[in-house]
């Protein structure tokens, strides 16, 4: 998937802050493999730390369940859902024709 790009300037962004960030995560010496920045659905700043690249998947555990706490959050905020709704509502074309009581859960 080509992710269309654009320059950070065209999104209220300086691309001298971009490179003063990226020095800053060298200086650190962080653990930062690659970086896509979206804005606006355009990529403004992307790299990747050898030995990754772009066309290889990279590894990252845990990280979705970050992702899918903050959609939760803004999901409730949004009033899309309420925190005591159950997953399975969400999805009735997938669910099986029995349902354990673990899985109403």
């Amino acid at each position: 998937m080509q992710i269309p790009t654009d320059i950070p300037e065209n999104h209220r962004l300086s691309s001298r802050a971009l490179v003063e960030f990226f020095a800053r995560v060298d200086q650190l010496q962080l653990e930062l493999n690659s970086f896509i920045l979206l804005q606006d659905g355009k990529a403004t700043a992307q790299f990747w730390r050898t030995p990754d690249r772009r066309d290889h998947p990279q590894l990252l555990f845990s990280l979705s369940k970050s992702f899918t706490s903050i959609a939760t959050g803004i999901a409730w905020d949004n009033v899309f859902l309420d925190l005591d709704d159950k997953v399975i509502s969400f999805f009735p074309a997938k669910t099986p024709k029995y349902i354990s009581p673990n899985l109403a859960k």
